[in-house]
């Protein structure tokens, strides 16, 4: 959508993407789309109204008008809870996936054929949205900016239908014979929301009203869908990142052959890192952060006997990866329970927790960079903070924790996706489906099944979180891996190679 209104061309470019360990996501997100029905509602009551005004918008409004209240009228005919499958409290879906995701774009006369006739209609509203004399002329015959939210729903359900019949087209051999597309009908409980316009703030509704929202949703499982349309017009691609591996799953997911890879060394010498891996702790009680295990209190006690004795040695600030904001907030609540425990570990770093919410991000980030800067302030006993965060949250992503804002990382666990969100179910489903197409059809291929797509996943989130510190050539620091998964090789394959070449597994926590 950006190259289009940019209009960028790619023909011929050498593309160079930094940060591009999320690769595979973005790829996916950007070839998934969500038309919510309150969307559609918006924009025929607001056709309706404008056709009235100008000759322009009645020849508009009729065919998306069309368009809009056949799916509307099938979003209320198949959005019947009882008919629907419960994903969790105020959550419902529905889902289709292969052949019969076109059965139901017909039933809502989503033909092909509609694509260029969509597209018609979306040059004609961008064209009342466009800067030029002639946009700006016929806007001001309507005299109303309201028709401009008409465009956004419009615009996603084009891209989705291009993507979805493309995708029909290539779903033999080139795909193994899977289509890469499921549409879901998703019905949400929502908390109303009243917006304060003056000062662009949206407000939790006071009276705490809920209604239901229904939205038409087609994800993409196959990121090759996105990558495509930059790999085809590009004379070359590079990926770029600190935390690319595991590698094996770029070809395969992406849909093209990486001829050259490098998995580069650290710039930071040996001699500056430490990093090392436990399976018990203080106590010898057994590590093992898996959903049952992390459960425990002995395992949330003991995890809180690991972080005291690592405060009290490291100095400046530490981060420590939970697996889940959910996993989290229990540990905090336990340590918080247990008599002295909470004020043990804030004695020598002020705990820090990272909010779920982005609005609070900042105010925490300051409140972990002062007791850093200003421990004296805190207290005598005061050496720095310790911000406990959760994998793939903001304090994992893009942040530079350099010098003494790190000087070490703890890693708890190997961070699987949550099998309970359906469109990781869906994913894994999908690769498992082509690697078994691929195997009948006889056909070689690289593909990896669901549960390797997961091992990948967990693994590119854990190295991406162990690279918070050890910013630049001069920094200094210490990580460590608490999970008794990782005395075995099988699960270090894949961590960066500069991780595995320095780390060492300690059998006892005193060592």
């Amino acid at each position: 959508m950006i190259r289009n209104t940019l209009q960028i061309s790619l023909k011929g470019q050498i593309i160079i993407f930094d940060e591009a360990h999320n690769m595979e996501d973005i790829c996916r997100e950007a070839s998934s789309f969500e038309i919510k029905k309150m969307e559609l509602d918006m924009a025929i009551n607001i056709l309706t109204l404008l056709a009235k005004k100008s000759d322009f918008v009645n020849e508009i409004a009729k065919p998306y008008v069309t368009y809009a209240r056949n799916i509307v009228d099938w979003i209320e005919r198949e959005s019947i809870i009882k008919n629907m499958t419960v994903q969790s409290e105020g959550l419902y879906t529905k889902i289709w996936g292969g052949a019969d995701i076109y059965v139901q774009l017909q039933s809502m006369g989503l033909q092909r054929e509609s694509i260029d006739e969509l597209k018609t209609v979306l040059n004609c509203l961008q064209e009342l949205d466009s800067n030029n004399s002639q946009g700006t002329a016929k806007r001001r015959v309507i005299n109303d900016d309201k028709l401009l939210n008409c465009v956004k729903p419009m615009e996603k359900l084009l891209y989705a239908l291009d993507y979805l019949y493309r995708d029909f087209d290539n779903c033999g051999e080139k795909n193994f014979g899977c289509y890469s597309y499921r549409m879901c009908l998703r019905k949400e409980r929502l908390q109303l929301l009243q917006s304060d316009s003056k000062n662009f703030r949206v407000l939790k509704n006071v009276d705490t009203n809920f209604t239901m929202v229904d939205s038409i949703n087609f994800w993409c499982m196959n990121p090759a869908v996105a990558f495509d349309d930059v790999s085809s017009k590009t004379k070359s691609v590079i990926l770029a990142s600190g935390t690319l591996s595991p590698l094996k799953t770029y070809a395969t997911e992406l849909g093209l052959p990486f001829q050259f890879s490098l998995e580069a060394p650290h710039v930071v010498p040996p001699e500056r890192m430490w990093i090392g891996s436990i399976g018990v702790g203080p106590n010898d009680i057994p590590l093992k952060a898996t959903f049952q295990q992390a459960e425990s209190f002995a395992f949330q006690d003991e995890l809180a006997s690991v972080l005291i004795d690592v405060c009290n040695i490291v100095p400046g600030g530490i981060l420590c990866f939970i697996p889940s904001y959910r996993l989290l907030n229990k540990l905090v609540d336990r340590w918080k329970q247990v008599p002295g425990l909470w004020d043990k570990l804030n004695d020598c770093k002020q705990v820090i927790v990272e909010p779920k919410g982005s609005e609070h991000l900042e105010s925490a980030l300051t409140s972990f960079y002062y007791a850093i800067e200003h421990s004296a302030e805190i207290s005598s006993k005061c050496t720095g903070a310790l911000l406990l965060a959760v994998y793939r949250g903001k304090i994992s992503e893009g942040i530079d924790f350099s010098d003494n804002s790190a000087r070490a990382v703890i890693a708890v666990g190997i961070p699987f996706p949550n099998l309970k969100d359906i469109q990781v179910q869906l994913k894994k489903q999908y690769n498992n489906a082509r690697l078994k197409n691929a195997f009948e059809l006889g056909v070689q291929h690289s593909l990896i099944s669901g549960d390797e797509w997961l091992e990948v996943q967990a693994y590119r989130a854990l190295n991406q979180a162990l690279g918070r510190c050890l910013r630049h050539k001069m920094d200094w620091g210490a990580l460590l891996l608490v999970d008794c998964r990782f005395s075995q090789s099988k699960h270090l394959s894949g961590l960066s190679t500069w991780i595995r070449r320095n780390l060492y597994y300690h059998p006892n926590f005193s060592e």
